[in-house]
């Protein structure tokens, strides 16, 4: 699987994430494509999402680990509502890279539709301690994850 972004895009900063966005139940089933920046902008990539590929808009090929192919799979799977299946690509996602943060949050949104509310709280508290081991516990990023674990 390979994964096409436009090379335009880093000269805005490195691409530290891209896939679903989510914030809140009631926007769960209308997740968003888009990128978080290393400075932390995200832009909304859902007009691009909805298009078919255009040359002018993907223009390079990045090869991606098994991981990040599961990765991507479950968010596939996600968006087409298969969420237990998502949930299982999810899974081996995290068993091959237990430390990535993005892979616990998108099984998250799918444990979220199932309604398996406990298992999406472990999920955002594994996000929580991944962050502090990693020294990254800044005080707002662990009140966001805290929040969504109290909006579930």
């Amino acid at each position: 699987m390979k994964l096409k972004i436009d090379p335009a895009l880093t000269g805005f900063g490195l691409i530290t994430t891209i896939g679903l966005l989510s914030v809140g139940k009631p926007v769960l089933s209308n997740p968003a494509c888009y990128v978080i920046f290393e400075d932390e902008d995200i832009v909304n990539l859902e007009e691009m999402c909805r298009q078919p590929e255009s040359p002018n808009i993907v223009v390079g090929e990045v090869s991606l680990s098994p991981a990040e192919e599961l990765y991507f799979r479950g968010d596939d799977q996600f968006l087409e509502g298969s969420f237990e299946e998502s949930i299982e690509s999810l899974t081996a996602a995290i068993k091959l890279e237990p430390d990535n943060e993005r892979y616990y949050f998108a099984r998250a949104l799918s444990y979220t539709e199932l309604g398996d509310i406990d298992a999406a709280k472990a999920d955002y508290e594994a996000i929580k301690n991944i962050y502090i081991q990693r020294g990254e516990g800044h005080p707002d990023r662990l009140e966001y994850i805290q929040s969504l674990i109290e909006m579930i």
